[in-house]
């Protein structure tokens, strides 16, 4: 009987794990990848945009496995120089040490068990705290692509955005004042983004610009794509035309239409010497995120966008911490019953989000589905163009946000080519239709009629001309800006929707705090009074028109949510939901719960 040895089980374990990925690079007991050069990795597994993961193994028991792990915790890549976050601790199962037959094989078809060691401020921390994990290689092979995104650098570079974009905001507003406002006011700023001029949409506009340059350092390495380092004239400033020139570039080569044509609009506006002084600091930013290894992590700049938005108390669009949509997202992506391996059946998926936010739902949902695919033997990056162009949609009535939506849906892979997304800015409060006034209500309009024209009540003649992030329902487009304007119904019709996935506002109607905010449920974007007394009543006569709401007033907005998730969702299909706690026994909730039941036992 031929024994087999913890390194040469470790071989095949890559083996097993490099074939779960086209672009994943696994090397196994390799020497000099790190710079202390008394340890070396058991299997080492480097992920295309992420932080590279470490897995040291022993047979079971294992006694010293966590004692390595730990050892190689925070150790230093001898090539990037950044340091390893998280170790997976494996333990092998005692059979393998015995024949080299079908060796492979067997691996892949054991059970492992494991746990992850992960750095933090505070120390080492083991998950799960006791015990051990148990499953395949499809479940290593999982949860190693999910140990790649650290959440540690992911905060750390929210930091380091939201810092740089405060300031840059800061410097706008300072000219503006000291000027008088001429050429590139925030007030011309506010009306290219269609909201309402203040510190936040400052914020929002520099955000974008943020995200545009983080995302062109991201790329750089692509054939064609200019470096942000090349526009810098001779005192070694970044110049705003040399930007401009690489961005129209871009947009005339690549493409990337939601992440550049509107931060280039922005960016004209600017005075030069503002312009310059702001993008400096931004091409800093983006200098110290690529220091930390965090350039391409998709939850940065949704972190940073969220902790921007100063409506959040009445628009009430809470971040969805990455932890929570994971486990959201794989439950809901897990009940869908589909061939994995199929790329037909999953370019024909509809998941939404239709409270998009910064996208963390929805991009975490479409990481699962494209995960799966990998797993089954396929290649993610061949169902992509499709699954942004049809099966990917989302709504929300922040532009700034739909924005970050789009671009980190398109950033699964850069280097692909798009036309148009399903990302929708969504109307809200009144909208001028010619001579009239409509109210309207953002996703929740799609309660009641499907098409552009039919939710305001006017023919589409009548619609005025919208923006890309105007006050009219819009695609946001990979080849440019597409209305909706022609009646076109929106892309997901009631009973279509295999995936509903929310982090729903929970704001109620009534506010016992701010006695002078009438209606706090419709109070964001500085709407009137009487604006949001019309919302107000506009919903009632919605939801009186359904046989059987599951929605309370007292229960806020997240339960006419719950409304609309259950009549886009097709029959067999998954609802999954971020509810307050309220939900499990309050009794504006019961109507909700009993929805839920009804459709569990069905």
């Amino acid at each position: 009987m031929t024994f087999n040895s913890e390194p040469y089980v470790n071989g095949v374990l890559g083996q097993a794990l490099g074939g779960k990925h086209p672009r994943w690079e696994v090397v196994a007991e390799a020497s000099g990848v790190f710079e202390e050069k008394a340890l070396r990795p058991d299997v080492l597994v480097r992920l295309p945009g992420a932080q590279a993961v470490v897995i040291e193994t022993e047979f079971d028991p294992g006694p010293g496995v966590e004692r390595d792990a730990l050892a190689r915790l925070g150790a230093t890549l001898a090539v990037s120089g950044r340091k390893i976050d998280q170790v997976v601790a494996v333990l092998l199962p005692r059979e393998l040490r015995q024949g080299q037959t079908g060796i492979l094989g067997r691996v892949e078809r054991c059970r492992l068990r494991y746990a992850v060691l992960r750095e933090t401020v505070a120390g080492a921390v083991r998950w799960p705290i006791g015990g051990w994990l148990e499953g395949g290689v499809d479940d290593l092979a999982t949860l190693v692509g999910h140990a790649g995104v650290s959440e540690r650098v992911v905060s750390q570079g929210a930091d380091i955005l939201e810092n740089t974009v405060r300031q840059a905001a800061g410097r706008l507003r300072e000219h503006a004042n000291e000027a008088g406002g001429p050429g590139a006011t925030p007030s011309r700023i506010a009306e290219r983004l269609r909201q309402v001029e203040g510190e936040q949409t400052s914020r929002m506009a520099m955000a974008i610009l943020a995200n545009a340059v983080a995302f062109q350092a991201s790329i750089s390495h692509l054939p064609g794509v200019p470096s942000l380092a090349d526009a810098r004239g001779g005192m070694g400033h970044v110049l705003q035309g040399e930007v401009l020139k690489h961005w129209r570039k871009i947009l005339d080569e690549i493409n990337y239409w939601p992440i550049f044509s509107i931060a280039s609009d922005i960016l004209r506006l600017l005075p030069v010497k503002e312009a310059g002084t702001i993008l400096d600091l931004l091409h800093a930013a983006t200098e110290e995120l690529s220091h930390i290894g965090a350039l391409g992590f998709q939850g940065i700049s949704g972190q940073m966008f969220q902790r921007l938005i100063a409506d959040r108390k009445f628009l009430a669009t809470f971040y969805t911490l990455p932890t929570s949509a994971s486990l959201l997202a794989t439950l809901g992506v897990n009940r869908l019953p589909i061939d994995w391996s199929d790329p037909d059946a999953i370019r024909g998926l509809r998941i939404a989000d239709l409270a998009c936010g910064t996208g963390t739902l929805l991009s975490v949902a479409y990481h699962c589905v494209r995960t799966r695919h990998v797993l089954a033997g396929g290649d993610d990056a061949e169902i992509h163009p499709v699954m942004m162009e049809r099966s990917l949609i989302g709504a929300d009535i922040m532009p700034a946000a739909t924005h970050l939506t789009a671009s980190m849906l398109s950033s699964a892979h850069p280097g692909l080519r798009f036309s148009r997304t399903k990302i929708m800015t969504c109307p809200y409060g009144e909208q001028p239709v010619r001579t009239q006034r409509r109210i309207a209500l953002g996703a929740l309009d799609l309660i009641e009629k499907e098409s552009v024209a039919s939710v305001l009540g006017v023919r589409p003649a009548q619609w005025s001309q919208s923006d890309l992030f105007g006050s009219g329902r819009e695609e946001l487009h990979g080849e440019g800006e597409r209305s909706l304007d022609d009646g076109t119904t929106v892309p997901l019709p009631h009973g279509s929707g295999d995936l509903l996935i929310m982090n729903p506002p929970f704001t109620r109607p009534t506010n016992h705090e701010v006695s002078e905010v009438p209606v706090p449920s419709f109070a964001g974007f500085a709407t009137a009074k009487q604006e949001q007394k019309a919302m107000s009543k506009r919903l009632k006569e919605i939801t009186k028109a359904l046989s059987d709401p599951a929605s309370h007033g007292n229960a806020g907005l997240a339960s006419n949510f719950m409304d609309l998730a259950h009549l886009k969702i097709r029959e067999g299909g998954v609802v999954a939901l971020v509810l307050p706690s309220s939900f499990v026994q309050g009794a504006s909730w019961s109507k909700a719960r009993s929805l839920c039941e009804g459709l569990t036992e069905r």
